[in-house]
């Protein structure tokens, strides 16, 4: 509404344009560019950034908030072989972020904030969080929500890496809407 570019992302191109339709509506000054990027595929991560990076855009704030919110009933992996949830909400992220590094430092000081949930605490519905770094795609156990929760608790330590390695201008925060 204060007439901040802002780039966004689907992986569908329809409901991304849908999307971006309907935000144009609701706020005619707004500076909105849509882009395909799948969460779950490298090649898309990459495609994307290296769109971005070329065209010198500068990045100051990147929200992750593609995810899976309710993980499939039964275990689904990407192209690269990563459950599917774990590389939506986490991996996905943390190449994303490496990817436009670039961009992200280019600005002044940039934020990175990575959305997660705190379903991990003990006694949250469901299966509990149990990240096994031996079984990270759930191969012996799978559960949707010991799925979900696992991913949000890597997505939590994305953000905490990432905000230690990233440049000083460049902070990255995990945060539980």
């Amino acid at each position: 509404s204060r007439g901040d570019p802002v780039t966004f992302t689907a992986r569908n191109y329809d409901r991304g344009a849908a999307a971006l339709s309907r935000l144009r509506r609701e706020n005619p000054r707004a500076q909105l560019s849509l882009e395909l990027c799948d969460l779950t595929s490298v090649e898309s991560i990459k495609s994307f950034a290296r769109k971005l990076v070329a065209e010198k855009r500068l990045v100051h704030t990147l929200v992750h908030n593609a995810g899976v919110l309710r993980a499939p009933g039964e275990r689904q992996l990407t192209a690269s072989g990563i459950e599917i949830t774990l590389a939506t909400n986490a991996l996905g992220p943390a190449l994303l972020t490496t990817a436009l590094l670039p961009a992200l430092a280019a600005a002044p000081a940039s934020r990175v904030l990575i959305l997660t949930s705190r379903l991990h605490h003990p006694g949250s519905r469901g299966a509990p969080v149990d990240f096994a770094f031996d079984d990270p795609n759930l191969e012996h156990g799978y559960d949707r929500d010991r799925a979900y929760k696992n991913s949000k608790l890597a997505a939590i330590w994305v953000a905490r890496e990432l905000d230690r390695v990233l440049p000083p201008s460049v902070t990255c925060n995990a945060i539980c809407p």
